[in-house]
Parts: C-alpha cells; sequence; structure tokens
C-alpha cells in the first residue's frame, strides 16, 4: 500500500473502510482531510469533508484520488520531513493547518517554506522577536535552536556558517509571483544588519544601520523601475536580482551589492490586458509637482499615454502618490544628486512621448 502511496496512488478497497479518516483530493482544495461515509461500487467512496476552513461537504471520490491517515501522521511538526511518511497529501494537510493557525512558515530540512499571509499583523513574526533569534548566537548550528521557523532562521544560520566557517554562504529565494521573494530578501538583509551588530557598540551600530538603511533604500527604487501591476501580483518583480551581502573580519554588516538581470523589456511598451507597465511612469505622473509635469512636458492623464493608458490606471492596493515619494526619499539617502534624479525622470518622459510618435508609410 505505501509503496502505491507514494508513487501517487492511493491502495485499493480494502484500505478504505466505513467511520475511517483519510486524505481525499478535490478538485478545488487539493488534498483535505475527511471520513469514510460510505463505500460505493467500482472503488468509489463517499467522502464527507473534516477541513474546517472550507465548505465542501460530502463528494465522491475514487480510491486513486486517496490517502490513508497513518498513526502519527496529523501530529503537528515544525519540520515536514519529520513526518512518518512523505506525501502530497500529509505535506500540504500540515502547511494548510500552520497557514490557517498563522504559522505562515514551516521548514522542510534545510528549506525553509512559507506562505504569503498578506499581513504584517502577525504578532509573533514581528521585529520585537527577533532578538530570540540572535541570542542564539552559533549553537544553533547545532540543532539546539528553540525559535519557531522564520526567515530570520535562514539567515542566523547563514551567518555563523560564514563566521565559524569563513566560507561564502548562499540563500536562494525562489517562487511563484506573489508568493512574497521580495518581502523575503529584505527581511533577510534586516536581519542580517541587526545580527551582525548584536555586541557592537552604539557607535559601530548605528554606524551599520546607516548602511543598512541605504541598502533597504534600493529596494523601493528597484520595485518603481522593475516592478509592476499583473493579474497576478499588484507588485510583480519583472526582473531577477542576484545580490552580494559583504562583511567584515569581525562580521560586521559592510554594504551591498545588486546584479539585476532579466528585465522583461518589452513591458515597457506593451502589456496585457488588465496588467500595467512600470510603476515608475504611474508614479511620476501622479506624484510629481505641477511644476516638474511642465517641465517634463507631460500631462497628469495617465490615460494620455500608449504605454500607460488601458483598462488598469488606478490599483487599490497601490498609492503612486506615496509610492512616488519614497522613490525620491530614497534616491537621496542613497545619495543620488539631484541632476542624476533629474536625468531619470527625464528619460521616463521620454519613453512617453516617444510612445506617442506614429510612423507614416511613406507613399
Amino acid at each position: 500500500m505505501f509503496k502505491n502511496l507514494l508513487q501517487g496512488g492511493a491502495g485499493d478497497q480494502q484500505t478504505f473502510v466505513e467511520g475511517k479518516e483519510c486524505f481525499f483530493k478535490h478538485p478545488e482544495h487539493c488534498w483535505l482531510l475527511g471520513l469514510v461515509e460510505k463505500v460505493l461500487p467500482k472503488n468509489q467512496f463517499e467522502i464527507s469533508s473534516l477541513d474546517e476552513y472550507s465548505k465542501v461537504g460530502r463528494i465522491t471520490v475514487k480510491a486513486d484520488d486517496m490517502a490513508p491517515v497513518v498513526a502519527g501522521i496529523k501530529e503537528e511538526v515544525r519540520d515536514l520531513l519529520h513526518l512518518p511518511y512523505l506525501h502530497d497529501s500529509a505535506l500540504l494537510y500540515h502547511v494548510r493547518q500552520r497557514y490557517f493557525r498563522n504559522q505562515i512558515y514551516t521548514n522542510i530540512g534545510p528549506i525553509l517554506l512559507a506562505l504569503n499571509p498578506y499581513t504584517y499583523e502577525i504578532p509573533h513574526y514581528k521585529n520585537d522577536r527577533m532578538p530570540g533569534y540572535i541570542r542564539e548566537g552559533s549553537s544553533a548550528l547545532y540543532g539546539k535552536s528553540s525559535q519557531i521557523p522564520h526567515s530570520w532562521g535562514t539567515a542566523h544560520e547563514a551567518y555563523w556558517l560564514m563566521r565559524t566557517k569563513g566560507q561564502n554562504q548562499s540563500i536562494l529565494v525562489s517562487g511563484e509571483s506573489g508568493a512574497g521573494k521580495t518581502e523575503a530578501v529584505k527581511i533577510v538583509l534586516r536581519y542580517l544588519a541587526t545580527c551582525s551588530t548584536s555586541q557592537a557598540s552604539a557607535a559601530i551600530r548605528e554606524k551599520v544601520q546607516a548602511i543598512a538603511d541605504r541598502v533597504e533604500a534600493t529596494s523601493p527604487i528597484l520595485e518603481a523601475f522593475g516592478n509592476a501591476c499583473t493579474l497576478l501580483n499588484d507588485n510583480s518583480s519583472r526582473f531577477g536580482k542576484f545580490m552580494t551581502v559583504e562583511f567584515d573580519a569581525m562580521g560586521l554588516f559592510t554594504g551591498a551589492e545588486i546584479t539585476p538581470y532579466l528585465l522583461e523589456k518589452s513591458r515597457v511598451v506593451q502589456h496585457a490586458p488588465g496588467e500595467r507597465t512600470y510603476h515608475s511612469f504611474y508614479q511620476m505622473l501622479s506624484g510629481a509637482s505641477q511644476e516638474d509635469l511642465d517641465r517634463w512636458h507631460l500631462q497628469r492623464d495617465p490615460q494620455a499615454y500608449s504605454v500607460t493608458k488601458g483598462k488598469v490606471v488606478v490599483v487599490e492596493t497601490v498609492d503612486d502618490v506615496a509610492d512616488y515619494r519614497a522613490v525620491r526619499e530614497a534616491m537621496n539617502l542613497m545619495g543620488m544628486m539631484e541632476e542624476d534624479e533629474e536625468t531619470v525622470y527625464r528619460v521616463c518622459a521620454a519613453i512617453l512621448h516617444l510612445s506617442q510618435l506614429q510612423f507614416i508609410e511613406r507613399a
């Protein structure tokens, strides 16, 4: 039975009997916990859902879309490798249960699985819990961590492996659009900067924090010129980035270098229905002063330009005016000269003007 189960099969009619729990595959919610209510002909079963977070009710399921609930499989774990057996049904059951308990992080051995909660208000993930991870120091490398799974834990392990082994470390952040990759990188960077100065003097902490603030200030700039609203995500990164974080011999955070790649250049001139081009164009049209717009010879209405016009101009979750101010403040914090900032937006204005050109076939 387990051989079939691990290969994706389920077993036969003898595996599942009335009154026993099982996992069953649902067309919308994927694998759910259920109870066998009735055995039907042709290796089918009537299942009632035991999932408290969905309203499935009763459903008829084939045996091939079922999996047994074995002893210990429902016991709470922080690391999915500690489950009695590994199968889609058990993995998704635990991830789902944890998510609805506001436990968005789950370990899979050295991998950290994160589900985007679309909120910053979960108490046990707020920054005031960060010192608990930092205090563990290098002892966390030896399986002695008492902290719950978090991106902080991943950053902590990478930092102390670097310190104790004297070797470069890598953290790979991957996922679907909207999974929270950009926010995960911010969380990791913030932790590394804080962790590296935990034993430093106030003066050194202030110096490192100033560097960290400048590194963090790259985010609104990169997002303005490299992120866009898509059908799946209102702030989708349309490029990849490789970031090198640097530390000195004492383990102090000293800076970072960012290499962007694979920018979706075509989005500058064309995007799918229901989507937008890059945020920067909407930000400058909405947030720039009238004096700036006049100097760039621009109208405030995004519908006036083929690059920015469309059904989706205003996005409820995006504040283009506030974001424009945040980008300009970030540019100042990064040390950009006023004339350099002006050049950036003159280029954006030029693109908007070029989008209005019409080519006439020569007679």
